[in-house]
């Protein structure tokens, strides 16, 4: 049987153990594994009831309480989204990650579905009232750069624990 390595850490370093039988699921079950796993199954959750009610909302008439925006609209606001958080990303991700830690930007970013929930029935609001108009677009400009830094938070779960540091 071949051998297979193991990662093991220790509080300053991270080491590689050959190891001759595999990994127990006991032994890969452990606590920071557990909170880790658990960490992205919420963001992961929270990212895909987002990505599923943007264009729902965008696409919703005015009179059940969505934006009545037209396909071509609400291409144009996700594909900004999708080209700015790219160029973000690559740019000032890491500057980020340096400035704030892998911790508080796991949880600046998690915080950050918090606001973007609670724009849509506000944006809802202002347009059942007074259609689209310039305090809709302020709201929908406002979510961008929270939809943006709720991508953070996918960055670096594996440094949430003290086990594990880079």
């Amino acid at each position: 049987m071949p051998r297979k390595t193991r990662l093991t850490a220790s509080e300053d370093n991270l080491v590689f153990q050959l190891q001759d039988e595999p990994v127990s699921l006991r032994q890969l079950l452990v606590f920071p594994v557990i909170i880790s796993v658990a960490n992205y199954m919420s963001i992961a959750f929270l990212n895909i009831c987002l990505n599923a009610l943007i264009p729902l909302f965008f696409a919703m008439p005015l009179e059940i309480g969505g934006l009545g925006f037209d396909p071509a609209t609400i291409g144009y606001i996700i594909g900004s989204y999708g080209a700015f958080t790219g160029v973000f990303q690559t740019l000032f991700f890491a500057r980020i990650m340096r400035h704030f830690g892998p911790k508080r930007t796991f949880i600046i970013g998690t915080l950050s579905f918090l606001p973007i929930f609670l724009l849509f029935p506000v944006m809802s609001f202002f347009a059942q009232s007074n259609g689209a108009t310039a305090i809709v677009w302020t709201c929908i400009y406002a979510l961008l750069p929270l939809w943006m830094s709720s991508d953070m938070a996918f960055g670096r779960l594996t440094c949430l624990f003290p086990s594990i540091r880079s």
